[in-house]
This record gives C-alpha cells, structure tokens and sequence, in this order.
C-alpha cells in the first residue's frame, strides 16, 4: 500500500445510482409479472397482472427520473433528499403485486 488516499465521490453521483436502483427495481418487478402471468392458465388473470406490473413499473421509472432531475442541484448544497411518500407507495404497490401473486399461484 503506498498511503493512496481514494478521490472522493464527484457529487450527485448518489443520486444517479439511487436513479439506477429504481430502475433495477421496476425492471425486476416487470420479469416478475411475467413469469406470474406466464404460470396463470387463465388470460383473464394474466392480462390485469402484466397491465398492473406495466404501470407500476412505469410510474416508477418516471417518478425516479423525475426526482432526479428535480434534486440535481440539492446534494451539491448539502440538503437533506428525503422522499418518504415514495418509498411508502412503492412499498405499498409491491404489497399488492405480492398479495395478488400469492392468490395467482394459489388459485
């Protein structure tokens, strides 16, 4: 070790790799709803699944793109980025996506 010491993060980096994160998630979330509706033998049940994956899927990419390009300038400043509402409604979508896979593979 020559007593490097490493450079520090350029700033709004954290943002961009939260942004990235969403997009993983949104993304995983949409391979899920497909296996699901792959694994229902009912159309009736698939399609309300995938629609249901879509939109969340959407509106979660947006919403991260969006709060990225609104809190550009923040971290710079040193603000605080909280975002409480969204965590709780991902949360609350993905509760959903979960209970009604669970009555998808149990029907």
């Amino acid at each position: 070790m020559t007593g490097e010491v490493a450079p520090e993060p350029r700033p709004g980096t954290q943002s961009e790799r939260t942004t990235l994160a969403w997009v993983r998630s949104a993304l995983s979330l949409v391979g899920v709803g497909a296996l699901l509706a792959k694994q229902s033998d009912s159309v009736v049940l698939a399609v309300p699944v995938l629609v249901t994956v879509a939109a969340v899927a959407v509106w979660m990419i947006a919403r991260a793109e969006r709060r990225h390009h609104d809190r550009g300038g923040v971290l710079e400043h040193g603000d605080p980025v909280v975002a409480f509402h969204q965590v709780a409604a991902t949360t609350v979508a993905v509760t959903a996506m979960a209970a009604g896979s669970l009555l998808l593979v149990a029907a």
